[in-house]
Order: C-alpha cells, then sequence, then structure tokens
C-alpha cells in the first residue's frame, strides 16, 4: 500500500505533541507517579530514536543537528563508588527517593546528539554503565512503556531493579534501598 509522505507543519505538530506529553508526563511524575517514567521514555524514544525501521521526528525535522544540553554530572574516571549522573536524592520523613536535580544542577555542558544520547549517566558498583539511549529504549520497549519483554536487559534490571546504585537511605529501623 502507497505511503503518503507527512508534511513539515504536521511533523511540527507532531513535535508539540510530544512535547505537552513529556511536560504532562512529568507533571504526573512530580507529583508522585513514578510510572509516569515509563511514558516519558516513549515520548523521549519518538523524539530522539532512528532505527532500520523508524525514523526519529527531530531527525525528519533535522533537528539533531545543534548542541544538545545535558545536566548529567559527568562520571569522574577512577571513581570507585557507583554513580547516579542524572539523580540526586531526596530524603523523607518516610522514605528516600531519587530525584532529578532538574533547575537545581550544579554543572551542564552541551555534546552534539550522538555524544548527548550515548552519554555514561550510570555506573553501578560493578563498573556497569547505562547510557541516555539504553536506559530510555529499554525502559520504552522492554518494561512497559510502549511493550513488556518476557526478560530484560541484565544492567538495567540490576540498576532499576535491583538497586545497583548500592545507594541506601537509613532510619529507626535499619538501612533500605
Amino acid at each position: 500500500m502507497p505511503k503518503i509522505p507527512v508534511s513539515k507543519d504536521a511533523l511540527k505538530s507532531h513535535l508539540h505533541d510530544q512535547l505537552d506529553f513529556l511536560e504532562a508526563s512529568a507533571n504526573s511524575f512530580d507529583e508522585g507517579f513514578e510510572s509516569e517514567a515509563k511514558r516519558m521514555a516513549i515520548a523521549i524514544r519518538i523524539l530522539m530514536h532512528d532505527s532500520k525501521n523508524s525514523k526519529s521526528l527531530l531527525g525528519q525535522l533535522d533537528m539533531k543537528g545543534g548542541n544538545f544540553l545535558s545536566t548529567a554530572l559527568p562520571a569522574k574516571p577512577g571513581n570507585l563508588l557507583s554513580h547516579g549522573g542524572l539523580v540526586s536524592i531526596s530524603l523523607g520523613a518516610s522514605k528516600a527517593r531519587y530525584l532529578a536535580m532538574l533547575d537545581d544542577v550544579p554543572a551542564s555542558a552541551t555534546f552534539s546528539f550522538a555524544e548527548w544520547w550515548g552519554e555514561k549517566i550510570f555506573v553501578d558498583n560493578e563498573r556497569r554503565t547505562v547510557t541516555r539511549e539504553q536506559l530510555v529504549l529499554t525502559m520504552a520497549n522492554q518494561d512497559g512503556g510502549a511493550h513488556v519483554d518476557p526478560s530484560l536487559d541484565a544492567k538495567y534490571h540490576a540498576l532499576i531493579k535491583e538497586n545497583s546504585l548500592n545507594w541506601l537511605s537509613g532510619g529507626v529501623s535499619g538501612f533500605e534501598p
């Protein structure tokens, strides 16, 4: 069956839709619905990911050639501790949780798209690295964003399901992940 090319105006409309979806999901996430991260991964995949069978929305709009802002803290060579470049820990009365630094990030840098997408944002206790691309695509493609696989990528599973960063919070009842 023949296909009709999508106009530039229609692509721009899709871009606005995806940005609106991201904003709504971020607001929902900030309200405490942390599973919303999976929907954010889908929108980011639509915007950023090129494959043999699909072309990213930013690619179709020729918007991947500029600089991309990274607010991830860079992993330090030689650091023996785990590294969570995109998150800090928020300590509350009942529990600790990961928190995106957003505007509170102590440093930022700009990169080409390929450098930004491939940036190592997590290094776990086993020295396994997870890039921004790996995190987004695994969440979207395997862990319930757009699809649920019968098995998960091992380093993603360790990071998300097993606290492979080994960050613990202490309280009256001891330490908890």
